[in-house]
């Protein structure tokens, strides 16, 4: 489950969602838990990998 929230994530970020609408998106109902969350499986925050992959 976390995976796929996770993927979906990291979809909507590569297409240049903002990051609050990401966390609604992907199903969390709070901020602060999606961040944590995100950084703990993907490695970076979500406001870094959108950077990344956007260049």
């Amino acid at each position: 489950m976390i995976e796929e929230q996770m993927e979906l994530a990291k979809q909507l970020l590569r297409s240049g969602h903002s990051v609050t609408t990401v966390c609604e998106k992907s199903g969390f109902g709070n901020y602060s838990n999606f961040i944590r969350t995100f950084n703990s499986c993907i490695g970076i925050s979500p406001g870094k990998y959108k950077k990344k992959s956007h260049g």
